[in-house]
């Protein structure tokens, strides 16, 4: 039985020690001395409603009522903080000393507000005050209404101690800029803070839902205080939002917002990410993030918000660039300035002029099959010019746009007010050289031009590559000047306008036998296995409204030449041309056995006969050139007789001879015109 006595003494004066906590424990003191450590820190007035009690288990200390932390007067938003109540945790040992020290303090159901006003006034400050802006009980700020708790003794000339542990449970954070016109709610925040010294060392993990996201945050810093004092500490921050990754290492300061260290930001998925940012109807295009986007960099962000980075590494989706840029506030937009390096990229799929896969057009030397589709209608969205002004340039070992593919590139990029001027100092394509510059404008509606000479570029895979067929095989030189205008490239293809020429060398036409024509007159040469070997090609043109016209095209080929006119309907993706071939041509340029050829249709489905009224009609003309070269020489011929005897005559001029001769000349051509006309 002695251990049962022993045991009832021991809870005996276990309760008796209890209730004399209770009795004894300052709370109203201890719920005092919290409020000035949040008036200290945040310079904001506390307001705690309700009792406080006395707190022996998990641990001793304190419970409140709800709290408040009153806002600036210049916010409608209501207070910084509201919570349903705080717990508040002392050290045992300096319970009954004249100042006891919270270890610990639990805010729970806390309602935060952050908030920057239009000309730069926050309504919080981290800035610790010093000892005469609380020597006298009265709040921090000196302009909000007393606390309602009993007033603190006069503080020390030392810094605020900090917390052991401050902890949030199920808080809320809306964080509003009104000079940005921005706004950020998170929810469900679950929060630990330690920073036993506000001057010292500071440890900070966090976790929250932001737009359905969840979102963890680690932070570490070596001087709390110093971060919003107008000072940097040193920083190490670790947030997760849904699957991107984002890691600082370096310096930081909040007030005003600066920063210099190592960035990393790792990221998949990225289109919930988007989303929850506002942009998420703007997927990002394949090639630029759109799947993965690794960063790293040595990044500096200074006090008056501009940022430069050095020794950018980038990973967007299968691309890696390196990178250095300067982005600078200021001006109606930022302005961006940077150098990239790449290797190859890869900007886009693989897709023809209807939107369809290339490696779907089915295209080859039997005919091609360009989509029949058309040009995409989809709207192009070019807003995206007008956030920023740049100037960029790109050095990339080769660059896949999808429908083709250029080698080595040098460029530059200038934007300026929504008007980007891409100029090609160097690149390559299907083996030719490609210089000059691409403009898009959407300053007012949307507009693109291009203006670009080129040399040596290989028309097979050109043409295989954006109209679906592979029938010219040539080497082209030339150069064109166009212009479009609209919100797709539909309405871009159907408005073109502009000039440009172009000269082939010695190459050969697919699907097409220009000289089995010409022997037989017969249009079936057409077709696989059928082509036309020429020495060269040449001719200029014009378009307007989406309508390329050319009317001196010239063919030199062994058997045969040509010359060629008619219109291709670039917007419709349609041809009317018609080529006329010329065989066994005498050395003047006369003679030979002609056959016009039509080519009409669909770029996919071009069709070729032979133009037989155009036959006719271009023999008919022959004949007529032919009669009338035959009547001008004999009339040539009798005039000349009439002249030596009206010379060996007398008392007729040298002018009324002229005449005569001309008279004569011209009603000797009309009989002639005449007889030769009326017999067809």
């Amino acid at each position: 039985m002695r251990w049962i006595v022993r045991l009832v003494a021991a809870l005996a004066v276990l309760a008796l020690l209890a209730v004399a906590v209770l009795v004894f424990l300052p709370a109203d003191r201890i719920a005092a001395i919290a409020a000035q450590r949040i008036e200290s820190a945040t310079g904001r007035a506390v307001t705690i409603d309700g009792p406080v009690r006395a707190t022996l288990w998990p641990q001793i200390g304190v419970a409140t009522g709800p709290v408040t932390l009153a806002g600036p007067d210049w916010s409608d938003e209501g207070p910084m903080l509201t919570a349903e109540a705080l717990e508040i945790r002392v050290e045992a040992a300096t319970l009954f000393a004249g100042e006891p020290r919270i270890s610990a303090m639990d805010a729970v159901g806390p309602r935060i507000l952050v908030e920057r006003a239009a000309d730069g006034l926050l309504n919080w400050d981290l800035a610790p005050r010093d000892a005469a802006t609380v020597a006298d009980g009265s709040p921090a700020t000196g302009a909000e209404a007393p606390s309602t708790a009993p007033t603190p003794p006069p503080a020390t000339s030392r810094q605020p101690a900090g917390l052991d542990l401050l902890r949030i449970s199920d808080g809320s954070l809306s964080v509003i800029d009104r000079g940005a016109g921005t706004r950020i709610d998170l929810s469900q925040i679950d929060l630990e803070l330690t920073a036993p010294d506000l001057a010292g060392p500071a440890e900070l993990t966090a976790a929250a839902r932001f737009a359905g996201l969840p979102v963890n945050l680690v932070a570490h810093t070596e001087a709390l205080a110093s971060l919003g004092a107008g000072a940097v500490a040193p920083l190490t921050l670790a947030v997760r939002l849904g699957e991107t990754a984002l890691d600082f290492d370096g310096r930081a300061g909040l007030d005003p917002a600066q920063a210099d260290g190592r960035l990393e930001v790792a990221g998949r998925d990225l289109g919930p990410v988007l989303a929850v940012l506002g942009a998420g109807g703007a997927a990002l295009p394949a090639g630029l993030g759109r799947e993965r986007l690794d960063f790293a960099g040595q990044v500096t962000l200074t006090p008056d918000g501009a940022l430069h980075l050095r020794d950018g590494r980038l990973t967007l989706d299968e691309n890696r660039l390196t990178l250095a840029a300067d982005l600078q506030p200021g001006g109606p937009r930022p302005r961006l300035t940077a150098e990239i390096t790449a290797g190859a990229l890869k900007l886009g799929p693989a897709a023809g002029p209807g939107g369809r896969d290339r490696a779907g057009t089915g295209a080859g030397s039997d005919g091609g099959s360009a989509a029949a589709g058309g040009w995409s209608r989809e709207r192009i969205d070019a807003s995206g010019l007008g956030l920023v002004d740049a100037d960029v340039l790109l050095a990339a070992e080769a660059i896949d746009l999808g429908q083709t593919r250029l080698g080595p590139t040098r460029a530059r990029l200038a934007l300026d007010n929504a008007r980007a001027v891409l100029d090609i100092r160097e690149t390559t394509l299907h083996g030719g050289r490609i210089a000059g510059q691409l403009i898009a404008n959407a300053r007012s509606g949307f507009s693109a031009r291009a203006d670009l000479s080129f040399a040596d570029l290989a028309l097979q895979p050109l043409l295989q590559d954006f109209a679906g067929t592979d029938r010219l095989i040539s080497a082209a030189t030339g150069s064109f000047n166009l212009l479009g205008v609209g919100d797709s490239v539909a309405a871009l293809m159907s408005s073109l306008s502009g000039e440009g020429r172009i000269a082939l060398g010695r190459g050969e036409l697919r699907g097409l036998d220009i000289a089995g024509m010409l022997r037989t007159l017969d249009p079936g040469y057409v077709g696989a296995g059928q082509r036309t070997i020429f020495d060269s090609i040449t001719g200029s043109f014009t378009v307007r409204d989406g309508v390329l016209r050319n009317d001196d095209l010239a063919m030199v080929a062994p058997l045969v030449q040509a010359t060629g006119a008619g219109t291709v309907d670039i917007g419709r993706q349609r041809m009317d041309y018609r080529v006329t071939p010329v065989a066994l041509q005498r050395e003047d340029g006369s003679g030979g056995l002609r056959v016009p050829l039509a080519i009409t249709g669909p770029w996919y489905n071009l069709r070729y006969r032979l133009d037989v009224e155009g036959l006719a009609r271009d023999q008919l003309e022959d004949r007529v050139r032919e009669e009338r070269r035959q009547v001008e020489e004999r009339a040539r011929e009798a005039l000349e007789r009439e002249a030596e005897r009206a010379l060996g005559g007398a008392g007729n001029g040298r002018g009324a001879l002229e005449d005569a001769v001309r008279d004569r000349l011209g009603r000797e051509v009309e009989r002639g015109l005449g007889r030769f006309l009326g017999r067809n």
